[in-house]
């Protein structure tokens, strides 16, 4: 939730909900904090944030509400390094299940020793909290009941389902993480685990109700690359209902950011030719102006840089991208003709590129077609022309010393030499190909 922006915005969307069914604003207001709004951070400064602007924000149409004890659904995930097994057996805690409420405070406290590094990636499954809430109210506590009470009620909100998730997620890369989270979200969320923002994709969507929806503002990566296929291949099998392409400088220009986002609502349930709407904003290099833009599209409905996609058609392509600005004819020539009518193979791989590969400058012309010959190594996103910089060495001997190499393949080799069409990877620009003859 960070310091609650998203859950101050979605306190007056809910107080309109409120009004329209003519609530008075002071009951609504209440009504809002104790059933509406839910929100954890690791954070312990971000919590108290967030607690105070909803606070306020209730104050401001129900004068008495400080008075009236309460508390809003927000929380920082506890981090529980001392309570184990043993000094469960002090809390004084009477519950209508002793024996179920204990073997389900051994799961909270189990599940929270990393608290502070997983937040909301913890999961619970099969807890019984309406037992465990049972021993909230007892006044003959121990020095641990506090504790206790915050892990039971941030368990039951890791572990229900809610039908609507919103959040700015963080962004990480493998590298970044540290042992602990870093295992963590290899073991649990491998279809994801390239960066933070992934996985956070895939967890909130467990939060989800089957017909709710999530959305997010992430970096584009998951849309094209191939660390992210498999997470694609679930998405699509959702429903993405509108997305944002922001590009980078989506928020204001402080220090220049480039990070390259994109945002976007989803709901677990797959709607069968469901035609989502893609609004392209990557083009327009100021926050201001993508802010302009985007009213711009929300008043007028129609402009050059909406498109219009059924998300079936992103899985034509392979890899599964998504490729909403791709044109029909591009989606039909892949479902129509590569794959089915021609050989799809990968190149050479010689295992030391340094040692085999050189340019076309740093060779003797009198070598080449003997011990030297032209190859489409393949490079960056090219719209007319490509990607033939390179020669290899290519002969019996240098394929013996390849061989040795762990890293050489040439599966294709029957192909070589051949007329071909290469392909550059897919990338915000398009696809690119190049037609070769050797």
């Amino acid at each position: 939730m960070g310091s609650g922006h998203i859950l101050v915005y979605a306190f007056d969307v809910f107080m309109q909900l409120y009004e329209v069914e003519g609530q008075s604003p002071r009951t609504a207001a209440e009504l809002i904090l104790e059933n509406n709004l839910f929100g954890l951070d690791i954070d312990q400064r971000a919590f108290q944030l967030a607690y105070f602007a909803l606070m306020m924000k209730g104050r401001q149409y129900s004068r008495r509400i400080l008075s009236k004890q309460i508390r809003p659904n927000v929380y920082v995930v506890p981090n529980n390094s001392k309570i184990g097994e043993a000094e469960l057996q002090l809390v004084q805690m009477q519950f209508n299940d002793q024996k179920k409420a204990q073997q389900d405070l051994l799961t909270l406290v189990e599940g929270f020793k990393n608290g502070d590094e997983l937040g909301s990636l913890i999961q619970f499954e099969g807890l019984d909290f309406e037992n465990l809430k049972s021993g909230l109210n007892n006044t003959n506590v121990s020095f641990f009941d506090q504790s206790i009470k915050e892990m039971i009620l941030v368990g039951e909100l890791l572990q229900q389902q809610y039908e609507i998730g919103i959040t700015n997620p963080p962004y990480m890369g493998s590298s970044g993480m540290d042992k602990t989270l870093s295992r963590y979200v290899k073991k649990i969320y491998p279809d994801s685990k390239s960066d933070l923002f992934g996985v956070f994709m895939e967890r909130l969507e467990e939060m989800i109700k089957s017909t709710g929806y999530y959305a997010m503002i992430t970096q584009h990566a998951w849309m094209f690359l191939s660390s992210f296929e498999k997470l694609r291949i679930k998405i699509n099998q959702q429903t993405i209902i509108n997305m944002t392409h922001l590009g980078t400088r989506a928020f204001e220009e402080i220090g220049g950011e480039v990070v390259q986002t994109t945002a976007f609502v989803m709901t677990p349930k797959k709607y069968k030719n469901y035609i989502g709407s893609y609004l392209r904003l990557v083009d327009f290099e100021s926050h201001k102006l993508k802010e302009t833009k985007a009213l711009e599209a929300s008043r007028i409905g129609i402009t050059d840089f909406i498109y219009k996609n059924k998300q079936a058609d992103f899985l034509k392509i392979p890899g599964q991208p998504i490729s909403y600005w791709v044109s029909e004819n591009m989606t039909a020539t892949f479902s129509n003709l590569i794959g089915d009518n021609h050989a799809v193979i990968a190149g050479i791989s010689t295992g030391d590129n340094s040692r085999f590969l050189k340019l076309w400058t740093e060779i003797n012309y009198s070598g080449f077609g003997t011990k030297w010959s032209s190859i489409a190594k393949g490079g960056n996103f090219r719209r007319w022309y490509g990607n033939l910089e390179y020669l290899i060495n290519y002969t019996d001997t240098s394929i013996i010393k390849m061989e040795r190499l762990a890293g050489f393949r040439h599966d294709g080799s029957k192909y070589y030499y051949e007329p071909m069409i290469s392909c550059a990877p897919m990338s915000i620009n398009g696809t690119s190909f190049s037609k070769h003859s050797f």
